[in-house]
């Protein structure tokens, strides 16, 4: 196997063991992958043949590249857009995670060897060097590996960030060309006549995400999660996350207005995230003497997440009296 993030043979199993667990609406068949993948002839492994991927869901159980690698045997490159603008310039978006070296740090597993396949999509030179043929730009990550089903945030990469991802296919037309194939899911570049610079958007509110929720410091953690507000202003992820912040700093009336805001756009969310955004709610509103108004976000909680053993021990110590 030649996985772009680390060899695991077993991803395909583990990915249908998650999702029956899960009861999500997976679609993991060699059918149902997009044509360009089910029409490229398997290969003896060599560079050249290579394809780039992006975004790519780093170790996740639902990376479409993974798949496409079981049925077309190619060597896979996954790949990042860089933003010089962040306080760690290595802090950026694949997917929906952070940067290799910054995964490396969390998993405390040599970087050199797991991530010796990621390219920076921003570095041309990078990008030759890697003699891939293809660069596969997935445009609706989570409903193309659901077959339209699932559209939800549910595995990680949510809808919202797909206008940045059409910005970014976009952009590559403009210097790569034309695609050579697209269609609902996925844009896919001849990288045969690389040019010299690509100049390619990097405003992604997911890697401003990404660098707050990594960061420790409050203040650079909300400046970043005001500027992610701005460039996705109808992405409940980033009110939620600024919420916890402020509920970390004690602030709780702004927090309960920002989870209260976030449950308000919470229109196709995972029944677990408005969980954990009502019980926000219950916090900060116990923490404003208001036991009453903490006691109905914990059943409206509850509601989405019954028999939760968290909330429900949360609940009865409130009806308990204590915290």
């Amino acid at each position: 196997m030649h996985h772009a993030a680390y060899q695991e043979s077993f991803q395909f199993d583990r990915t249908r063991a998650f999702s029956s667990v899960h009861r999500l609406p997976l679609n993991v068949t060699s059918d149902s992958l997009p044509d360009f993948y089910r029409h490229l002839p398997p290969t003896k492994p060599t560079a050249e043949d290579g394809v780039i991927e992006y975004p790519f869901l780093l170790g996740h159980n639902y990376c479409q590249a993974y798949f496409a690698q079981l049925h077309h045997g190619r060597p896979v490159w996954g790949a990042y857009v860089g933003d010089p603008a962040l306080v760690d310039p290595q802090l950026a978006c694949i997917g929906g995670q952070a940067s290799p070296g910054t995964v490396a740090r969390a998993m405390t597993i040599p970087a050199a060897f797991h991530f010796r396949r990621f390219v920076d999509l921003r570095d041309v030179n990078a990008i030759k060097a890697t003699r891939a043929r293809f660069l596969v730009i997935h445009l609706r990550p989570t409903c193309e590996i659901s077959g339209g089903k699932n559209c939800s945030d549910s595995i990680g990469y949510a809808e919202t960030d797909s206008p940045y991802l059409f910005r970014l296919a976009a952009a590559l037309e403009q210097t790569l060309g034309t695609p050579i194939y697209q269609d609902q899911w996925i844009r896919v570049f001849d990288l045969q006549a690389m040019p010299e610079k690509l100049d390619l958007p990097i405003d992604n509110a997911t890697s401003l995400r990404n660098q707050a929720t990594l960061l420790s410091e409050p203040e650079t953690k909300l400046s970043l999660l005001a500027r992610a507000a701005v460039l996705s202003p109808s992405d409940p992820r980033v009110l939620l996350d600024t919420a916890f912040v402020l509920l970390d700093q004690r602030e709780f009336r702004k927090a309960l207005h920002a989870f209260e805001a976030a449950i308000d756009l919470m229109t196709t969310e995972p029944s677990i995230r408005l969980a954990d955004a009502l019980e926000g709610c219950a916090i900060a509103s116990f923490r404003l003497g208001d036991r009453e108004q903490a006691k109905r976000h914990l059943q409206r909680a509850l509601q989405q997440l019954p028999g939760d053993t968290h909330l429900l021990e949360r609940l009865e110590a409130l009806q308990n009296g204590g915290q």
